[in-house]
């Protein structure tokens, strides 16, 4: 399974597991050796991971409505809720629309060792991802590179453990 990789990869390669794992995921892993809990999330942030601290607690959980249900404040983030409401805009880092729930970054891997929070590390960079691509000079050649990356993506999508599956966005959005 997905989980067995995962645990695997990071006892061969540590966090350097993440830059070689391609997809969508967000996962809390407790190392029992080492008393630690890992938590990372994919390069794009497309599952979610949020996060609150409670007193002495930290919690996470990928639905909202879980740390709500464990007596996370439901008071809302002014700032966000404005830019969102009236400006149609929502990029505010690791805010949410709630005051005390944020969520970790996109392609980032946050540590709790004894009880401390580490502050989060970027495993991966869009922008720097980007400034690595080589981009063919020819207009021909683009649209081919193009194609190429677009049909790798879907191909990559429809990877599957069963005969028949059904995604309605195939990846493309």
């Amino acid at each position: 399974s997905d989980t067995e990789v995962l645990l695997a990869a990071l006892d061969r390669w540590g966090t350097g597991a993440l830059e070689r794992l391609d997809g969508m995921f967000a996962f809390a892993v407790w190392d029992v050796v080492e008393r630690s809990l890992l938590c990372g999330r994919d390069r794009l942030g497309i599952k979610p991971f949020y996060l609150s601290r409670v007193g002495q607690d930290l919690l996470f959980a990928s639905e909202l409505r879980a740390l709500f249900a464990a007596g996370v404040s439901t008071e809302p983030h002014e700032g966000v809720l404005y830019d969102f409401l009236a400006r149609d805009f929502y990029s505010h880092g690791d805010d949410t629309f709630f005051r005390q729930v944020t969520s970790l970054p996109a392609g980032t891997t946050l540590r709790v060792e004894d009880g401390h929070v580490h502050s989060a590390q970027r495993y991966w960079n869009l922008a720097a991802q980007s400034e690595a691509l080589e981009v063919p000079s020819d207009r021909g050649a683009r649209e081919e590179r193009l194609i190429e990356l677009l049909d790798a993506a879907v191909d990559g999508q429809l990877v599957s453990d069963v005969p028949v599956g059904v995604a309605l966005s195939g990846g493309l959005d």
